[in-house]
């Protein structure tokens, strides 16, 4: 079996059935993708991240797309395995809305369990009667539209400076034109950019996405909830109210500031699973070998 990493360029051929925010992040390289080929074709795709523990120390991984028969998503993990070597991953984390993909993590190592969805989708319209959307807010809050892209950039390197916390996906890098200038925003002091929530709408899935909530100011905590007001009463302003709203709670400050602004609505119900693996990024290599005498045996 081969493998092929997943570009800009070929990310349309290789994820054809996958949701624009995949593909998005794919083309960006937010994540990373891997096909696997065989006698030409593609059988199989995984699409994943690393990134740092929130306390600093090492490393976990996250699944977000796995397909192909039970032989080919093994031997796909086990690709996977291989690429964390090295980044002293300490545990892979996935999600899943299909039971069968679900059944198939739990034959192969992961502790599964059924839950809300880390991800909230949602009309526009759900946001119209939110009292939140009633607050002042701080004149240091305005529209990207009204910084200029030096300004922005500078914000984005400063960030990703202090951030380390995704080591194959550099911040800086993304075009500024991806965001919508409109209903983007940014927190600005004397001393520039603090601040900033960037988010891009898809024409063809009339939806909108979160790109990058950010800051590093000394008054972060308190910003952020002001730049999800702004940007939500911005959206309401400029597109339908049909219009898909697409949030990825990535950890739990994430998840903290959504419930704050959105109350109680939730995810769909869905599969969580956990892999511990030990402090080199190795996985159990007795499930491992189990894995390869099965697909020799078939």
């Amino acid at each position: 079996m081969e493998y092929i990493d997943i570009t800009a360029d070929n990310v349309n051929i290789f994820f054809p059935a996958a949701e624009q925010w995949l593909i998005d992040d794919l083309r960006l390289g937010r994540f990373l993708g891997v096909a696997a080929m065989e006698a030409g074709e593609s059988v199989g795709q995984l699409a994943y991240t690393i990134r740092r523990n929130e306390e600093g120390k090492g490393c976990y991984g996250a699944l977000y797309y796995l397909s192909g028969d039970e032989a080919v998503m093994e031997a796909l993990l086990e690709e996977y395995y291989e690429r964390c070597l090295g980044f002293d991953v300490s545990r892979t984390l996935v999600e899943t809305p299909l039971k069968e993909t679900a059944d198939f993590l739990a034959r192969h190592g992961f502790e599964m369990e059924e839950g809300e969805s880390i991800i909230l989708t949602f009309p526009l319209e759900e946001l119209e009667k939110n009292p939140a959307l009633q607050e002042n807010l701080p004149s240091t809050i305005c529209a990207l539209s009204e910084v200029s892209p030096l300004e922005c950039r500078y914000f984005l390197q400063m960030y990703s400076e202090r951030l380390n916390n995704i080591p194959f996906y550099s911040i800086e890098s993304t075009p500024i034109e991806r965001y919508d200038p409109d209903i983007s925003c940014v927190s600005v002091t004397p001393d520039g950019i603090d601040a900033a929530f960037l988010l891009s709408y898809d024409d063809e899935t009339r939806t909108v996405f979160p790109g990058i909530l950010a800051g590093f100011g000394k008054d972060t905590p308190r910003t952020l909830p002001y730049l999800l007001i702004f940007s939500a009463a911005a959206a309401l302003r400029k597109y339908p109210r049909d219009t898909g709203v697409y949030l990825y709670r990535r950890d739990k400050r994430i998840a903290n500031l959504v419930s704050a602004i959105l109350g109680d609505m939730k995810g769909e119900t869905v599969w969580h699973g956990i892999m511990e693996m030990d402090n080199f990024g190795m996985w159990d290599k007795r499930a491992m070998n189990k894995w390869r005498w099965i697909r020799r045996n078939k």
